[in-house]
């Protein structure tokens, strides 16, 4: 069996079992077609086992899990009080914030003082 028969036969199947596996029908394909371009190189030897389409299933579940573990290197797990501590400094109102104008403060407090009406 050449590349191009086992592509056109087993195609939908390895989409199909990809899209389970990764629950995201684009990440399915993007796998697959890296596995794909990893598998024509080596045609040669795959061709040659026994159940190709096992062989290259095998593939496509190594480079799913290696996709994982990527993206879990990338991924900062953060702990609810650190996540209220980063949106405390954004938060131009907070006294943390970066954007925290004292005076800006005090003129609106002088000027709710003053008698002015609210909008």
């Amino acid at each position: 069996m050449t590349f191009e028969e086992f592509v056109g036969d087993r195609l939908d199947a390895l989409l199909r079992y990809a899209t389970a596996l990764c629950c995201d029908p684009y990440l399915a394909q993007d796998v697959v077609q890296e596995v794909l371009l990893r598998a024509q190189v080596r045609w040669g030897r795959i061709g040659g086992v026994a159940q190709p389409q096992a062989y290259v299933k095998k593939m496509v579940t190594n480079e799913y899990l290696s996709w994982r573990r990527r993206r879990a290197s990338r991924d900062v797990a953060m702990s609810m009080a650190a996540l209220e501590q980063v949106g405390a400094m954004t938060d131009p109102m907070s006294p943390l914030g970066n954007g925290y104008d004292q005076d800006r403060r005090a003129d609106q407090r002088r000027l709710g003082q003053a008698g002015h009406p609210r909008p």
